[in-house]
Order: structure tokens, then C-alpha cells, then sequence
């Protein structure tokens, strides 16, 4: 069911453009599912770039694109999205096809559902990124507050090979991440300038190591290797100088040079979401949780229904000790996405800490993330944990067995570490500690807020893992 096109007049007297700065959301396109089927899938996608480009365009505060996209065009409740993103304006757009051509209808509506304005813009099909640089210019020009942002065009091919990159990669499986690399290395083929298509792959890159087996080493020299090149290409970039605070603290560890890249991202885009969110998590590893919360804050204002958002709120208030806090976070994060991976999880350490554990156990085993082949043993170490919170000793003595039987030397080097630092074997838990550290595991940087290390924070064996984590 498609949404009414709106009309080449409004049906209102048009508003005078404000100097206010606003809350806008732009709601999901309804996109053609007629001769074009693939134009249709990316919907999401399209949706994406109209509110990049709106964003370049104006001061005002543009709602991130995970906050909107349960807002669809089939089954949209408009009083609803207003109500729950808490904006000022929404814009509702479609795009319809004609012989050759495209044409975006866009609608601007007040907060009480009055239609502000509508317009439509037609382009050829090839020229689908201009269809919606008009469409953001003319909805700044609209409400005011305009930027000048310049936005070369773009090889069309490249262009769509763009976008069915970040189709797959808003997937986030392992599999649909290959396939975004494979889409933006035929965009920057297509066009070697493509910032977007630069910062784009390098993001892959960077979550690829997270969403299944992948040589760690190797995908973050290629993050890196695309960074570079976007940065060359626009040291102005606020999505390469966030992407590249993102490689610094995934990749390098180097968590000051990470904020500076944060906050420079920040200081080019104040909204964009991302920015902030990563740098309330790089400010975790150093422990500054205060800020950290404030900078979660401000990306949820911005996001105000990411689930991806809420989970890294709800990390942060977990390891500030804010337990109750931390729990809702969890929950509002499983509200938005119930397959949200490791959000279950978090809520179950989050009940586990208020003592309650019966429910922490089946908020842990309900994780998307344990449901994959080859994650039994992990899950081990979760009820080894659990075991000890509740001070059960029978049974943590009968899964240290279990883990001695073989399980243990199934899981990365830090999952070893955390297990023997609850079973409270030092000698041991520190030797894993430094194999981490050598094979640089992902998860290492979490050494630094786990409670469970607390006890080990002074021992010169773990004051040089730290050293070597830059923490």
C-alpha cells in the first residue's frame, strides 16, 4: 500500500521558513515495486541518503536513519512516529517510476499533522542521486537554516553499486558484509573519488571480524587502507574522521587519538549519532563514565529509537555500576530490535548483578549470539559466572570440569581469562591476559571495566596488559 502522493501545491498556506533550529524526521520512501524490484529492496537504503543529504543541507536536527525505519510506507501511523521520535516535522516521500524516468513526491508535515508543503521533482533514472540532492535542497530552502554543502555527483553505476552495498551491509552478517565489500570496491572502481564508497567499505571492514570468522589482521589493514584514501580525498569528512576514531579504537587501541578523531567528527556534524555514540564507548575504556553516559545521551536524542544505541547505553551504565539503569536500557534495546545481538545477553548480566538470577540465566541463554554452531562453550563460561554470583559452589565446582574437560581451550583468550579470574585462578587468568594481548583479541579492551579483574588491578602482570592496551 503505497502512501497518497502528495500534491504539486500545498494544500495549506505555506509556513514562512524558521530560523528555529527543529527536530525533523524523514520517514521511510515508499519506493516503486513495479519493473524495478531492486529499487524497491533498497527503500531503507534510499531513505538513508535522502536524510544524509538533508542533514548536509541544514542546521536543523535530523533524526537519525535506525530510529525511522519502523516507520515503513505499508503500515505507517503517523501520529504514532511523531509522537515516539518526538519532532517537529516529518517528511513523507515516494517515488514513483514513469517511462525513463523517476519522480519524488515529498511532503513536509507539522507536528499536529497539518500538511507545511509538497513538492515534486522529476529526474532520469540514471540521475538518481540528483533526484535527491534536489529534494534536500529544496526542503532546507523550505525550513530555513541552510548550509552550503557541496555534493559532486557521482557515476550512476557507482552510484547504485553504492546502494546496494549498504543494503547488505545494514544486514550485519558475515556473509551479507563480503557481499557490501563487493558492492563499494565496484563503486570506487567505478569512481576512485568516492568518499562515501571509502568510509562505506572501511566500516565493513571493521565490524567484518565481529559477525563471524575472519582474519582480524587482515580486515582492519584494509579498514585502514580506505581511510586513508577518504581522508585524502575530503579531510572534511565527518563520517571518515568518525570511521577513522572507529578503526583507532578497534584496530590500534589508541583511544585518545580515537576521541580527537570523535570529537572532530562532532565538531563537523554535531548530529551525527554515531559519532557520539562511539565516543561514549571509547570514553568507557577509560573509565570515564560520566561522559560517556553524556555522549550516549546526546546520540539517543539524536537516535532516539536505535537499538544499537540503547545496547551501548546499557554497556555503559552496567559498567558504571547503575544496574537498574542498565537493565531498562537492555530492555528498550530488545523492544526496538528482539534480535539484537547481545542486547539479551547484557540484560542477563544486568539481572545477574541485582540478583536475579533465574532470570539473568534465561535472559543470557535467549541471545541471538549463542544460537550460532561453535558457541556452546561460551556459554559455559556464562553459567560458571552465574554460578558464582549466586554462590553456588557444587555448582561452579562441577562446570570448572566441565571447562578443565576441554571447553576452555574452545574460547578466545580473553573469554579464558574472564572464566579463570571467576574460578579465581590468577597465575592462570594472567597468562591468558597476555596471550590476548599478543594475539590482540577483540575483546580485550573490556579488561578494563569488568569487575571481575578488580581484584588483579594492582598485580605488575596485569598493570603491564593494561600498558599494552593503552589503558
Amino acid at each position: 500500500r503505497r502512501s497518497p502522493r502528495a500534491p504539486r501545491r500545498p494544500a495549506t498556506a505555506p509556513a514562512a521558513p524558521t530560523s528555529t533550529a527543529l527536530r525533523i524526521a524523514v520517514l521511510p520512501i515508499a519506493a516503486p515495486a513495479g519493473d524495478d524490484a531492486a529499487l524497491h529492496g533498497l527503500a531503507p537504503v534510499l531513505t538513508g541518503e535522502l536524510i544524509a543529504r538533508l542533514a548536509a543541507h541544514t542546521r536543523h536536527r535530523v533524526i537519525s536513519p535506525a530510529s525511522v525505519e519502523r516507520f515503513s510506507a505499508e503500515a505507517r501511523d503517523l501520529g504514532a512516529a511523531i509522537a515516539q521520535l518526538q519532532v517537529d516535522r516529518v517528511v513523507v516521500a515516494s517515488l514513483t517510476q514513469r517511462a525513463g524516468g523517476l519522480d519524488l513526491d515529498v511532503q513536509l508535515i507539522a507536528r499536529d499533522q497539518t500538511l507545511v508543503w509538497a513538492s515534486r521533482w522529476s529526474r532520469p533514472r540514471d540521475d538518481l542521486q540528483l533526484l535527491w540532492e534536489d529534494a534536500a535542497r529544496g526542503l532546507a530552502q523550505r525550513l530555513g537554516v541552510t548550509t552550503q554543502a557541496a555534493t559532486a555527483a557521482r557515476d550512476p553505476a557507482a552510484y547504485r553499486a553504492y546502494l546496494e552495498g549498504r543494503h547488505h551491509w545494514a544486514r550485519r552478517s558475515g556473509e551479507s558484509l563480503r557481499r557490501a565489500i563487493t558492492y563499494f570496491e565496484q563503486a570506487v572502481a567505478l569512481d576512485p573519488d568516492y568518499v562515501q564508497a571509502w568510509v562505506a567499505m572501511a566500516h565493513a571492514y571493521l565490524i567484518l571480524p565481529w559477525n563471524g570468522p575472519t582474519p582480524r589482521a587482515e580486515a582492519n589493514a584494509k579498514a585502514a587502507a580506505a581511510l586513508g584514501r577518504a581522508l585524502v580525498l575530503d579531510p572534511t569528512s565527518a563520517a571518515a574522521h568518525a570511521a577513522r576514531g572507529n578503526h583507532l579504537t578497534e584496530a590500534e587501541w589508541k583511544w585518545h587519538e580515537a576521541i580527537v578523531a570523535f570529537r572532530r567528527a562532532i565538531e563537523l556534524d554535531p548530529g551525527n549519532a554515531d559519532a557520539h555514540q562511539w565516543l561514549g564507548e571509547a570514553l568507557l575504556y577509560l573509565r570515564r563514565f560520566d561522559e560517556a553516559d553524556a555522549e550516549l545521551r546526546i546520540a539517543l536524542d539524536l537516535a532516539p529509537l536505535a537499538a544499537a544505541t540503547y545496547r551501548a547505553h546499557g554497556k555503559i551504565l552496567h559498567y558504571a555500576g547503575r544496574y537498574v539503569e542498565s537493565e531498562a536500557a537492555w530492555r528498550k534495546a530488545l523492544e526496538l530490535d528482539p534480535e539484537q545481538p547481545w542486547s539479551s545477553y547484557g540484560l542477563g548480566y544486568a539481572l545477574g548483578m541485582q540478583g536475579r538470577f533465574d532470570e539473568a540465566r534465561a535472559a543470557i541463554a535467549a541471545d541471538r549470539m549463542y544460537r550460532l554452531p561453535g558457541t556452546a562453550p561460551y556459554l559455559t563460561v556464562q553459567w560458571a559466572w552465574l554460578a558464582r554470583q549466586r554462590g553456588d559452589q557444587r555448582e561452579l565446582a562441577r562446570i570448572a570440569a566441565q571447562l578443565d574437560a576441554g571447553e576452555l581451550a574452545q574460547v578466545t583468550p580473553w573469554t579464558q581469562a574472564f572464566a579463570l579470574a571467576v574460578l579465581g585462578r590468577t597465575d592462570q587468568m594472567l597468562a591468558a591476559l597476555e596471550r590476548g594481548l599478543a594475539e590482540r583479541d577483540q575483546w580485550m579492551p573490556f579488561t578494563a571495566v569488568n569487575r571481575e579483574f578488580d581484584p588483579y588491578r594492582q598485580h605488575p602482570r596485569f598493570v603491564a596488559v593494561m600498558a599494552g592496551l593503552g589503558l
